[in-house]
């Protein structure tokens, strides 16, 4: 049995096992330059219009300059013929696989002529998908690899034609046209003049040609992340050339950051914020950038949910006091602050006070453990859970003000292994919290303010 493959390749099964054959790969530096040669055949006689490229690669974040020649005069040489655009387009494929990337404007290209697609690397090193026949013993793939066709340059002048290699291969790069009617004008050949004859009927006036619409330009956004994302942007405008844009709002992410967006996937294009403004001068993807985390005044924040966040810790470790806010503010994105996590300030020994933020409602299990100067907290009215041991061994006689009225739950003595600590709670609380703190431990003091 024959499958027909990308670029015309073959597989012959040799035994029906189940399994399936792939292509091969090929490893090229940064400055390396691929190139398919292609004839315009597919509009059988008519004009076809270049739209979009294929590429193949096996590696994430893979940046290309990308031209196109048109009307080779070369069939060995990929560069021989009129490039489509004054500079290459730079390209950033964001995942490995296939991709398929629309030109910044569509080429076109006479019937029969030969035209060039090529690639250079310009970041990291890419693992490169090629196409060639090989004897696997239990299959044999058959690849179309003839000469002048596909090729490989280390400097982008000088060609090596990889179809006449002694184990010939070609490069998995595709071109996607379309028929065209449009038929450029031709100069006519002046005609020898003649006698005149018979005086001629008047020719109708012809009718005035329409101003030909100016050329236009989309933004497209892409969320550049296999994580799950909301409220992504989208920009069915379109622009003419020299117009602002205004950047689109932020996405969310229930795990990470916004840290703005980029034209380029790995985040070494241009960036933009939310609401700046840029003038388009070509087809423009502008990629969602993402972080883990995200530090303010020394202190370390997770993302929890929508625009929702955790203090996860700090980045001073000698740090004396720690005010959590209510909320923190990154790439024009607002944040509330909703929980300490556990073990956020655990054996801080120079801390000394701490105020936590009207928006905390959960103090994680340890977050304050052995902290031993740790002598004065306040806490914001949003508290409702206080974790395990979130106040274990910090300094004697330390004092806690409670602000909330909506505390409901403390998951073990809150004063183990401190000395006549002092909680305050509100008048009208004092009661429900007596009880509940004191379920706990019996040496607490509990005061009303």
């Amino acid at each position: 049995m024959q499958l027909l493959l990308l670029g015309g390749t073959t597989i012959t099964k040799k035994k029906n096992d189940g399994v399936t054959a792939s292509t091969a790969s090929l490893n090229l530096p940064a400055g390396y330059s691929v190139a398919n040669i292609f004839t315009a055949k597919a509009g059988n006689g008519s004009y076809e219009e270049l739209g979009e490229i294929v590429t193949a690669s096996k590696n994430d974040y893979t940046s290309y300059q990308i031209q196109v020649y048109t009307d080779l005069k070369n069939p060995s040489n990929p560069v021989s013929g009129t490039p489509a655009y004054a500079e290459p387009f730079e390209y950033t494929q964001a995942l490995a696989g296939i991709d398929t990337i629309p030109l910044p404007e569509p080429v076109l290209l006479a019937p029969g002529s030969q035209y060039s697609v090529v690639i250079t690397v310009t970041g990291n090193p890419v693992s490169y998908y090629v196409e060639k026949s090989q004897d696997l013993g239990w299959i044999t793939v058959s690849a179309d690899t003839s000469p002048n066709q596909s090729f490989y340059s280390r400097n982008g002048s000088s060609w090596i034609d990889v179809g006449k290699l002694a184990d010939p291969y070609c490069f998995s790069i595709k071109a996607h046209t379309k028929t065209v009617t449009f038929v450029p004008t031709v100069s006519p050949t002046p005609t020898v003049t003649v006698t005149p004859t018979a005086t001629p009927k008047p020719t109708a006036t012809p009718k005035p040609t329409a101003t030909p619409k100016p050329r236009t330009y989309q933004v497209k956004y892409v969320k550049n992340t296999r994580l799950s994302v909301g409220s992504l942007p989208s920009d069915k405008t379109k622009y003419t050339s020299g117009r602002n844009v205004k950047v689109q709002k932020a996405p969310y992410c229930t795990s990470r950051f916004f840290t703005g967006w980029n034209t380029r996937a790995d985040g070494k294009g241009t960036r933009y914020l939310p609401g700046q403004t840029f003038k388009i001068k070509q087809n423009i993807t502008l990629y969602a950038q993402w972080s883990l985390s995200y530090t303010a005044s020394s202190l370390i924040y997770r993302v929890t949910g929508r625009q929702t966040v955790t203090c996860y810790g700090t980045s001073n470790s000698r740090l004396g006091k720690a005010v959590i806010p209510l909320t923190i503010k990154y790439a024009g994105v607002t944040y509330k602050v909703t929980s300490v996590w556990s073990k956020a300030f655990a054996n801080k020994k120079n801390l000394s006070s701490v105020v936590i933020g009207h928006n905390v409602s959960a103090i994680g299990s340890q977050a304050f453990y052995n902290c031993k100067n740790l002598k004065a907290v306040t806490i914001g009215t949003g508290l409702t859970r206080i974790g395990s041991q979130a106040f274990r061994n910090v300094k004697a006689k330390c004092v806690i003000t409670i602000k909330s009225q909506k505390l409901k739950a403390v998951s073990s003595k809150i004063d183990q292994g401190v000395k006549q600590m002092t909680v305050r709670v509100p008048k009208a609380k004092y009661s429900a919290y007596n009880r509940l703190l004191r379920k706990k431990s019996k040496s607490v003091i509990i005061k009303k303010f």
